[in-house]
């Protein structure tokens, strides 16, 4: 039986991240905001524009700023609106390349991430 497309779209993110224990050690000692921040960026279903768009909730998928679809990777790794929270992002990886698959799959990386989405504050609102 063939994957769904959401199923391939995930894995290419973050790759093999198996369920189970490793799911329960990401998620654990995390307020509710973080849990539900993590698993939306992770699944795609956030409310950042290009998501939005998709579900029809917005009119246009682009970043404001960047003119470029408002995407979970747009957000993370290249959204001049968030130039000086990314900095801080890069800087509390340490020796972690900022990709979606070390943001959103390493536990190390965890806490730096969570920081990087309540400095932007840009989860917390809806479309921009």
């Amino acid at each position: 039986m063939e994957p769904f497309p959401q199923g391939r779209r995930l894995r290419r993110l973050i790759g093999d991240i198996p369920p189970g224990r490793q799911v329960l050690k990401t998620y654990a000692k995390l307020p509710r905001k973080h849990c539900s921040a993590l698993s939306q960026l992770r699944s795609g279903h956030v409310a950042l524009n290009a998501f939005l768009a998709r579900i029809r909730a917005v009119t246009s998928p682009l970043c404001p700023v960047c003119q470029v679809p408002e995407s979970v990777d747009h957000f993370i790794r290249t959204c001049r609106r968030f130039t000086i929270q990314r900095h801080e992002l890069r800087r509390a990886m340490g020796r972690f390349p900022l990709t979606l698959r070390h943001a959103l799959g390493n536990i190390k990386c965890r806490g730096a991430l969570l920081q990087y989405v309540d400095a932007t504050n840009r989860l917390s609102r809806g479309p921009s």
